[in-house]
């Protein structure tokens, strides 16, 4: 069955910037063919879609919110409800998106919403880097199924699996919408590492995501970077002045307004227990 939205939208679009159907000769598709097109008499194969939208300067990422009246697809809005629990260590919101995908979606989305309830198994993760060594071209579900394994196991398999694929994961920073998410996973192993000893690694990783580009605009990781910052040079340089810049930056994220925020990344970095041991 065709879907008559995908030709009434680009229709839409091709009116509103009046563009007559003989504009798009020049890519090499007939009048006949865009007017059932829009029509919706037939269905236009993608790459004829892409050569249309380009011509007109509109991108396929834009096209698609418009074909989903500005709706976001299931996995991007489920991804957001559970972070929105995670932050706010609302376990039984994460017990219940898991239940939801229980049994309904692929395993490997299972065992990324589990691995914010319970520790994953060590056939669970070996199923999980399985997947990702092998896998070539990544999306927002591979980054988010690298963040459920690389938080609180082992940390020389992680360094040696985060080593091999650390290409599939910086090679989105140059776009806007991943920024957000390589950042946070980095930062978040960067803290898991600072918290098991692991020095070396953990400011050859700092050094990194530093020069992912744009951030300094995302309040939020300017924060968590000042964290990860702080907790460096308390964990392995100066615990007093470094424990100073841990509560600043747990502070600004206070700020943000969310109390939520500040208690997760206690917790998480357990900086005031540690502070309190010494």
């Amino acid at each position: 069955m065709i879907n008559k939205r995908y030709g009434a939208v680009f229709r839409q679009l091709r009116e509103q910037k009046d563009l007559p159907l003989s504009f798009f000769e020049k890519v090499g598709i007939s009048k006949s063919s865009i007017s059932k097109f829009e029509r919706g008499e037939v269905m236009m194969a993608y790459d004829k879609i892409y050569c249309l939208l380009d011509a007109i300067d509109v991108s396929v990422a834009e096209y698609d919110l418009l074909i989903n009246n500005f709706y976001s697809p299931f996995q991007e809005l489920f991804f957001i409800e559970m972070q929105k629990a995670e932050f706010s260590q609302n376990k039984k919101r994460l017990q219940k998106l898991f239940e939801e995908v229980d049994g309904s979606s692929p395993t490997l989305m299972n065992l990324i919403v589990k691995s914010k309830i319970s520790s994953l198994s060590n056939g669970e993760v070996h199923k999980i880097l399985e997947y990702l060594g092998r896998t070539s071209f990544w999306t927002y579900f591979e980054l988010s199924l690298l963040q459920a394994t690389i938080e609180g196991n082992n940390i020389e398999a992680s360094k040696q699996f985060f080593s091999k694929i650390e290409k599939n994961i910086f090679k989105f920073q140059g776009v806007f919408k991943y920024q957000r998410k390589i950042s946070l996973i980095v930062l978040h192993y960067i803290l898991n590492l600072a918290l098991h000893g692991e020095k070396e690694f953990s400011l050859e990783m700092y050094s990194k995501i530093i020069k992912v580009e744009y951030s300094e605009f995302d309040f939020f990781i300017c924060c968590l970077k000042g964290l990860v910052k702080g907790f460096i040079k308390y964990r392995f340089d100066d615990k007093k002045e470094g424990y100073k810049e841990c509560m600043v930056a747990l502070e600004r994220l206070e700020e943000l307004g969310s109390k939520e925020l500040r208690c997760y990344y206690e917790k998480l970095t357990n900086i005031t227990v540690l502070n309190n041991l010494n």
